[in-house]
């Protein structure tokens, strides 16, 4: 049995990652967990802190229980929410991967870096270099 159709929250088109390949499967609604319902999920069962799987509730603080707000800047520390961007827009956040280290997020998306699915990748290109803030639930 396949699992619902995830609740793709409407990212461009466009894949704005230029490490993953050049299609738009990366982005297109699909089976499984989203970016947002991933972390929420984590957070739910890991260590029972609640909040939406909403990406844009999420980046504004406003899902629930986010803990400290960190600049983009960072420091990021293991298990902070990354939030990113589509296309340069400082107010909307489309993705949000787990802060690993300096070199790794984990990523829930259909394909990035020739990979598919719930993956840790390498901190590279966009996940650098669009980075809008983080949350860190456990503060």
């Amino acid at each position: 049995m396949e699992p619902p159709t995830s609740t793709y929250t409407g990212a461009a088109e466009e894949n704005p990652d230029p490490d993953a390949p050049l299609a738009t499967t990366a982005w297109a609604a699909g089976p499984g967990l989203d970016c947002s319902n991933f972390t929420a999920w984590v957070y739910n069962y890991g260590l029972g802190i609640k909040f939406s799987g909403d990406v844009h509730e999420q980046f504004a603080g406003t899902a629930g229980p986010m803990g400290v707000r960190v600049p983009e800047e960072g420091p990021f520390e293991p298990g902070d929410l990354v939030f990113l961007h589509p296309d340069g827009n400082p107010n909307e956040a489309s993705h949000v991967v787990v802060y690993v280290d300096d070199e790794h997020v984990i990523d829930s998306r259909v394909s990035a870096q020739n990979v598919p699915g719930v993956q840790i990748r390498n901190r590279i290109g966009w996940y650098r270099d669009a980075v809008l803030g983080a949350w860190r639930p456990i503060a």
